[in-house]
């Protein structure tokens, strides 16, 4: 099965639901890929796959629901999944793909941390072509909380090589203010250009909590960006969907 298939059939709408939906719905989704999985007659790659896929995106779900009692026995569920020997290509690749995913949530978790060392040894198992854009944002944020220029810079240059949809905007013009920080370049008109390619709430919370401090530093925080986030922030709480 292509990992396309894989992710449009089971872990998305799994996702979806927990995010959108209540606890017990997400409960009935879990069992309906558990009973596909124990019932038989799935590829054992492509089970793995689905098995490493659902023990991560359960530890996505244990944090939204802020549930910390159970957040230490699922990340521990899920690293020893994550360790153990591929059955084939498509879980070697999950395994490469999320699992240095699953080791920064765990560091900003306060329940392992990572290093510098440790997060490029996990980087260089995955090679740039199957990062994905979900991944650069991780690793992105992380490297730029690390001060690492080395994943910022390599990012950056794939950002500037390739071409990536429209609705990942924000993401790369994301990626050129980090880069510019670091290197001390970044200028008022990086910051707002950044704030205005803001398209929700979330964007902006970004902003706010990983890069603001940054810009403050650097002396490049007026009161014509502070209004400018201002006037973002109402807008774009003005349209939440309902």
């Amino acid at each position: 099965m292509q990992l396309s298939e894989l992710f449009s059939q089971w872990i998305r709408p799994y996702v979806h639901k927990i995010y959108h939906s209540d606890p017990v719905e997400v409960d009935t989704a879990e069992q309906e890929i558990t009973d596909v999985l124990t019932a038989g007659g799935v590829d054992p790659d492509d089970a793995q796959a689905l098995q490493l896929m659902m023990a991560y995106y359960a530890l996505q779900r244990v944090l939204f629901e802020k549930d910390q009692k159970r957040y230490h026995v699922v990340y521990a569920e899920a690293l020893r999944q994550f360790t153990d020997p591929p059955a084939g290509k498509l879980s070697s690749l999950i395994q490469r793909r999320f699992l240095l995913q699953l080791r920064i949530l765990a560091h900003y978790q306060g329940i392992e941390r990572l290093n510098r060392e440790d997060f490029h040894e996990l980087l260089d198992r995955l090679p740039p072509d199957e990062r994905h854009t979900e991944q650069w944002h991780f690793l992105t944020t992380f490297a730029f909380q690390q001060n690492d220029a080395r994943c910022i810079a390599e990012a950056y240059e794939v950002f500037l090589n390739y071409r990536y949809p429209r609705n990942t905007q924000f993401l790369w013009r994301r990626l050129e203010v980090m880069h510019k920080l670091l290197g001390r370049r970044a200028t008022k008109l990086d910051l707002a250009l950044l704030i205005e390619a803001a398209s929700d709430e979330q964007d902006l919370n970004e902003i706010r909590v990983i890069l603001w401090p940054a810009f403050e530093a650097q002396n490049l925080v007026d009161d014509h960006i502070s209004q400018l986030m201002l006037r973002q922030q109402a807008e774009k709480t003005r349209v939440r969907p309902a």
